[in-house]
Parts: C-alpha cells; sequence; structure tokens
C-alpha cells in the first residue's frame, strides 16, 4: 500500500509540477495533537493544497525518516539524521491520525492568489529530489518550523505578530507534551543540560506544532494601505478525537520517582547493615556505579560530540560521569582502593555541587534524581568507611 501512496503522489507532482493554481485553491496549515508513540509525543505539521479547478487535494509534510536506514539511532543520537519532504493524498494522510486517536486542525490562510503560487512553487522545488532531504534538529529545524517559514517567507504583504510578552523554558514545553513522573521524561531530563533551562519567548517555541499553531493564530498581514488582517481565516476541526483519559504518568509502583526514593531506602538498610556486620558490599556499589557510568558515558557524548540544541552545559555530569565505570572496575581490584577513597570523596563533592546547582535553579533536576543524588553520597561514604577502618569486603 505504502508503494503504491508514493507512485500514485508521484504522479499527482509530476503533472501538476508546472500548474497554476486558481482562485478557488486553498492552502492550509494541517496540525495534528500528540500520539502515543514517542516519535510522536509532540505532534506534527503539515501544509494541505487543495485546488478542486485541476483537481489537486495534496499534503506536504517535513516528517519522513525511516527507522530501518543504517545506523539510525547512532546518528539520532549524534544529531546527524536526515528527515525529508513527503508528500501525498490528503485521503492518504489522514488515516494514520484517525488511527491514533489524534485531533487534526486545518488553519485555512488568508492568501492572494499569487501568494498561493509561490507557496506551492517553493513546495515543488523542495519535493525535488536534490532538495528534499535535510538535516532534521529536535528545535531550530524540524517538520514544525519549515512550514512555518516556508509561509511567511512568501507573503506580499508585511508580517506582524500580536503576541503576549511571556517566556516559558524547553523543558517546560517537554512536561506539556511529555508529562513528569515517567520514565521518557527521566530520560530526557537526564540529557537535556541547563540551556533547557533558560527563559524562551513565544516565537522561540514554533518547533513544537501546537505552538506553531497559536502562532498563526495570531499573525497579521498589513497590506500598502495599512490594513491589518489575521493570516488566518477560519481553523476547522478535521477529526476530532475521542474523549479518553490523557495520562503521561507511569502508575506511581513503577515510576522513577517512587523506584529512586525505594532504591534509597534500600540503600541506607545495607549500611546499616553494613555498619552492624562490619563488612562492605562491594557487588552493589559495582553494578550501581557501572550503570551510572553507561548512563554519563551518553551525557559526555552528548555535550561534546553530539550536535544536538540544549544538550551541552549539563551539569547532570558532575554525579553522573563515565569515571563511575572505571570506578566500578576497581571496585574488583583490591589495591587500588586506597585511590580510589580519594575519588569517592571528589565524587560525593561533585553530588553535593549538584544539589546546590539545582537550588539555585540554575539546571533543573528531575525530582527522581535527588533520591538517587542521595543514594550514590550513601554508598560513597560506605566505601570510604570501609576503606579507613579496614572493614571485610563481600
Amino acid at each position: 500500500m505504502k508503494r503504491i501512496v508514493i507512485v500514485v503522489c508521484g504522479w499527482l507532482i509530476a503533472i501538476n509540477s508546472f500548474a497554476q493554481l486558481s482562485d478557488q485553491s486553498t492552502i492550509g496549515l494541517i496540525t495534528c495533537e500528540p500520539g502515543p508513540n514517542v516519535y510522536a509525543k509532540f505532534g506534527h505539521t503539515a501544509i494541505r493544497i487543495c485546488d478542486p479547478q485541476l483537481p489537486l487535494d495534496i499534503v506536504f509534510h517535513y516528517g519522513i525518516f525511516d527507522f530501518s536506514s543504517d545506523h539510525f539511532i547512532a546518528l539520532f543520537v549524534k544529531g546527524e539524521t536526515d528527515y525529508q519532504l513527503g508528500s501525498l493524498p490528503f485521503r492518504y494522510f489522514m488515516p494514520e491520525y484517525q488511527s491514533r486517536n489524534s485531533t487534526v486542525y486545518e488553519q485555512l490562510l488568508n492568501l492572494t492568489t499569487q501568494e498561493k503560487q509561490l507557496i506551492y512553487n517553493a513546495l515543488l522545488e523542495n519535493y525535488r529530489p536534490e532538495n528534499r532531504i535535510y538535516r532534521y534538529n529536535f528545535i531550530f529545524d524540524n517538520c514544525a518550523t519549515r512550514p512555518f517559514y516556508l509561509i511567511l517567507n512568501n507573503q506580499s504583504e508585511k508580517i506582524t505578530f500580536d503576541l503576549p510578552d511571556t517566556t516559558t523554558t524547553y523543558r517546560n514545553i517537554i512536561e506539556e507534551y511529555v508529562g513528569y513522573n515517567n520514565w521518557l521524561r527521566f530520560g530526557i531530563d537526564l540529557v537535556v543540560s541547563s540551556l533547557s533551562d533558560q527563559p524562551i519567548g513565544i516565537m522561540e517555541t514554533v518547533a513544537f506544532p501546537l505552538y506553531t499553531k497559536y502562532l498563526f493564530d495570531h499573525t497579521y498581514k498589513t497590506d500598502t494601505l495599512g490594513t491589518k488582517k489575521p493570516l488566518v481565516t477560519t481553523t476547522e476541526t478535521l477529526f476530532e478525537a475521542t474523549p479518553q483519559s490523557q495520562n503521561n504518568e507511569s502508575p506511581f509502583l513503577i515510576s522513577p520517582i517512587f523506584i529512586m526514593i525505594l532504591l534509597t531506602i534500600a540503600s541506607g538498610i545495607l549500611f546499616f547493615i553494613e555498619w552492624k556486620q562490619k563488612c562492605y558490599y562491594k557487588w552493589f556499589d559495582i553494578i550501581l556505579f557501572l550503570i551510572i557510568g553507561l548512563a554519563g558515558s551518553i551525557i559526555f557524548y552528548l555535550m561534546f560530540f553530539s550536535i544536538h540544541p540544549v544538550v551541552k552545559e549539563n551539569f547532570n555530569l558532575l554525579w553522573c560521569n563515565p569515571l563511575s565505570i572505571v570506578a566500578a572496575i576497581c571496585l574488583c581490584i583490591k589495591p587500588t582502593y586506597r585511590i580510589l577513597s580519594y575519588y569517592f570523596i571528589l565524587y560525593i563533592i561533585c553530588c553535593l555541587a549538584t544539589l546546590i546547582i539545582a537550588a539555585c535553579q540554575i539546571q533543573i533536576l528531575h525530582a527522581a534524581f535527588i533520591p538517587l543524588i542521595a543514594l550514590l553520597i550513601i554508598r560513597g561514604i560506605s566505601f570510604i568507611h570501609y576503606q579507613k577502618n579496614g572493614i571485610h569486603a563481600k
């Protein structure tokens, strides 16, 4: 079926490549609300071109990617994922969003016939094989930013925005879409940095489809006579999702906050047992710091090698760093314990520094990180106590 759609779409593009849109043509911005899959959590944006005279009813969208392509995950982590402009008849576009129960809106745009033609020509030029592939960027170049700027750059009249003077942060926007006490948000907060906590204006939210829709609702055109008119004439709901409970939070008993509190309590109990039995259970720390080190390696890679935005200047690297892998290995080699005790003193200082940074709101920590950092401090103290008193390790 997908191959048939591609062929049909290619045929439609070919026969209409030099077509002139009629006065009855319309161009609309399509906004799809978020879906359940990770890649659909932030929604989607597309441009619909409709002309009953040609006839033509086609959708262009900058959201085509292939999970099965070579090294997709590695390239995505590095920020070198290539997306492309896709196009298909409108009737083939809608079923995906209907099946996942996502509301779909269309904002019909107030355009002259000339402006419609300019937008259509720009899309056709973008759709050429040599132009349709682009380097995806989660914030600055994606399925929402491209339609937004393509439409605005093909206006013959002055464009202005009537927007409230408010600010937000990328971390706050992520929470709106993803939720808070779940493992996806836990992972996102681990890798996004202090840059995601810096205030941004409304215009900088264009990367997120529902915000793009909001921006168009507050966009105005001013002609040579000074007459001001909205860019959006009407907004239609093409598909209304069936009301259902929307909950992005994990069940509390398997949520990050509960699990981390549970692990911290378990660590405190283990520390008490070690103190009573005068022993040190190194196996627990080997597993713990190996996991922390692996997670830290991802943070380190993103900070220094990825071109993704808002992953630099990540203070999570203070408590979650690749050196923890070395520490886990050294726990298996007793002659290294003396040096390792100095490492844990420095590590505890770094953990405390992270908490101070969070208290100063330089970088916001996920609530689940607090008990986890407390757990790491407890285990560092446990090792130092063991090393100082020559307690037997198990």
